[in-house]
């Protein structure tokens, strides 16, 4: 038999994917909706009780710990600056252009972590002030101006880091990722999405299908999932 090649597949995804960027149409999604009423008629299954269920799915991305993620994404930004504004920045950058976020962050001493972590604050404060939204079409800098909107904060006309208490499930997770949330499900710690999937479960029905799938942040409960797809759920199995 031949081989099925795994490049015809990635090959195919991105090409569903760059047609939904472009025309906001998922064909997957259209895809599984056809066939889903076909065979519903198909086979004659009833509708009228389903149930659902959800299950956490967590984004390829790399475990970033706070000081990682602000260096990281601040590298980015530099990346991005022009020619000019790089001479002009490498001071306050130079220390941790030198080598990796990952490797900066692993060589830093635990007692100097809140020192760093108020430098970066002063670091974050600078560009946002100077810059002035100079690159708001780059995803690298809507990224570093969401970092410094979720984990600093003004008080007094002092830039501060936010504690631990203050920042949200929904802050970034990776500059990789711009979507991906944070949950805590018993001992299981995601960072991600999940998954929400209903099926027919009519005690009459011979077999059952799935009739509905959704994917949200992970983040948000399966109440607030089933409320906000609800009205679509009745329309494609009234």
């Amino acid at each position: 038999e031949d081989v099925f090649s795994e490049a015809s597949i990635f090959n195919f995804q991105n090409r569903v994917i760059d047609y939904f960027e472009s025309s906001g149409k998922n064909l997957i999604n259209t895809v599984f909706e056809r066939l889903t009423t076909d065979q519903l008629k198909e086979l004659h299954l009833k509708t009228d009780i389903q149930r659902g269920d959800s299950f956490l799915v967590g984004s390829n991305i790399v475990e970033y710990t706070r000081i990682r993620l602000i260096i990281e994404v601040l590298l980015r930004l530099q990346r991005i600056l022009s020619k000019e504004n790089q001479i002009k920045y490498n001071s306050i950058l130079e220390k941790y252009s030198k080598v990796s976020a990952g490797h900066f962050s692993s060589r830093l001493p635990r007692e100097e972590l809140p020192k760093e972590l108020e430098n970066l604050a002063f670091v974050y404060h600078q560009l946002i002030v100077e810059l002035k939204d100079e690159h708001e079409d780059e995803k690298a800098y809507r990224n570093f101006k969401r970092v410094y909107e979720e984990f600093f904060k003004l008080e007094k006309g002092t830039i501060k880091v936010k504690p631990s208490k203050e920042i949200t499930s929904s802050c970034l997770m990776s500059p990789d990722d711009d979507e991906a949330t944070y949950r805590k499900k018993g001992n299981v710690i995601s960072k991600g999405f999940v998954a929400h999937i209903s099926e027919t479960i009519h005690p009459d029905n011979p077999i059952n299908l799935i009739t509905d799938i959704a994917v949200e942040k992970n983040n948000i409960g399966d109440a607030e999932i089933l409320e906000n797809r609800l009205s679509e759920m009745v329309s494609k199995t009234p």
